[in-house]
């Protein structure tokens, strides 16, 4: 866990400090790739932390095109903020629902745990259809062969049969 000290900034209002971070991390539902790097302004705003900064990690994901995998690199700008959690408080729906609680996490004592905000913020970085290269062929229509590692004997009319009913539906629209 990626944990820091807030006691010397929760003292006044306005006070902040910096935390850099560079290094490798174990966050759930990520594979990280190398070290994650961040470079934050943490500033006690009265009745909360604001955390605002660069996060840059690499993240191991599957090409959407031909399925191998890559280190995608995320430059992401990170800004969020922080509560302290009330003792015994459980969010209520309502609470829960309400958008100006969506990007509020919270904290206890006097140090707050960056694991889930690095998390969230890295997966929101994720393109839907992430790539490896710009001009990454895919895979071939009938035989799944990766085109980036070579061309394969198929023919480029054939059509896997459980599609030609919709091939010969697209045919007759071009005409």
């Amino acid at each position: 866990m990626l944990k820091v000290s807030i006691k010397d900034i929760r003292k006044s209002t306005g006070l902040w400090k910096r935390f850099q971070f560079d290094g490798p991390l174990l966050i759930p539902d990520l594979r990280l790739e190398g070290e994650v790097k961040l470079d934050l302004r943490l500033t006690n705003a009265a009745s909360r932390i604001m955390v605002e900064g660069p996060v840059k990690a690499g993240l191991r994901l599957p090409c959407s095109r031909c399925a191998e995998e890559f280190i995608f690199q995320v430059e992401s700008e990170l800004e969020e903020s922080f509560v302290p959690q009330k003792e015994g408080h459980v969010r209520s729906e309502d609470e829960a629902a309400a958008p100006e609680r969506w990007n509020v996490f919270t904290f206890e004592e006097d140090r707050l745990i960056l694991d889930e905000v690095i998390r969230q913020e890295l997966l929101a970085a994720v393109p839907i259809s992430p790539v490896c290269t710009v001009g990454c062929k895919g895979l071939c229509d009938s035989c799944g062969q990766n085109l980036n590692q070579g061309a394969c004997g198929c023919q480029a009319g054939d059509v896997d049969p459980r599609w030609a009913a919709l091939q010969k539906f697209r045919e007759g629209q071009n005409h």
